[in-house]
């Protein structure tokens, strides 16, 4: 229970810092095809995160990976 209070404190903390850096407009939806200079983030696969600047569909400039580290028992 503390690994879940820990990792969600540090993912508030990190998006929260992230956001205030970037002057880009924030992205709109959850379709990253849609995501062109602006900021944003998105849910891949396996709990991991990317919350940062986008350019043409990809990751560009500023920005935070979030990789989950905790496994589920079956995984490992």
């Amino acid at each position: 229970m503390k690994k879940v209070i820990l990792s969600s404190f540090l993912l508030f903390f990190i998006s929260s810092v992230s956001y205030s850096q970037s002057s880009l407009p924030k992205c709109k939806g959850t379709d990253r095809s849609n995501y062109n200079n602006c900021f944003g983030e998105y849910n891949l696969f396996g709990g991991n995160k990317y919350i940062g600047e986008w350019k043409s569909e990809l990751p560009n400039g500023q920005g935070t990976m979030i990789i989950n580290i905790f496994l589920k028992d079956e995984d490992k």
